[in-house]
């Protein structure tokens, strides 16, 4: 059955596209703001998290717990295999590798993460000599505000629900058409009577 308050699919690809756009520009805005010094401030897994927060944002992929499991695994995984196995072809598929069999683990799947693996083996010097540092710049601050844009972008869409656990508005909620019923209570020993005498 069709949602009689559900948007034209048109409508609802546009405002997906509205919320990535708001999303990433203010992941790039902050960080670049906190970050600066030329230093590496946005992860490019971060457009791919975009698309699956803002296009399907219901999915288990897209939930907060995936998306935070998913690219702190990756970032610490990918750095681990950079420090340890350098920086080619081995390092970097394994990196992939752990970091997928983790999330499928723990069932906790974020598709964007592999790229974070990845990108810390790959991603040239300025990132490997960041070190475990990447973990926390860029990566865990990119997914902070990509979170918290996800969460204001799609709570202000009035048909969407994110995350997924958020209560449903009590506007959208249906409304019981059957009246309550109130069983009879007895007040006093004169109350009583009169119910054991009518029956």
């Amino acid at each position: 059955m069709s949602n009689p308050v559900g948007p034209d699919k048109r409508l609802d690809v546009l405002a997906s596209g509205v919320g990535g756009f708001v999303a990433v520009a203010m992941v790039m805005f902050v960080s670049e703001f906190f970050v600066g010094d030329g230093a590496p401030f946005v992860m490019t897994s971060l457009g791919s998290s975009a698309v699956v927060l803002f296009g399907a944002p219901t999915v288990a992929q897209a939930q907060p717990r995936s998306v935070v499991f998913g690219h702190l695994v990756g970032a610490v995984v990918g750095v681990t295999c950079a420090q340890f196995l350098g920086t080619g072809a081995l390092s970097a598929s394994l990196a992939v590798a752990v970091t997928l069999v983790a999330m499928f683990g723990f069932d906790l799947v974020h598709p964007p993460a592999g790229a974070t693996a990845f990108g810390a083996v790959v991603g040239g010097a300025a990132i490997t000599d960041l070190g475990y540092r990447f973990v926390l710049i860029p990566v865990a601050l990119n997914v902070g505000i990509v979170l918290a844009m996800a969460v204001l972008v799609n709570t202000l869409i009035p048909w969407r629900r994110y995350p997924a656990s958020a209560p449903v508005p009590s506007s959208s909620a249906p409304s019981s058409s059957v009246p309550a019923i109130t069983p009879p209570t007895v007040t006093s020993g004169d109350d009583e009577s009169e119910l054991r005498s009518s029956t």
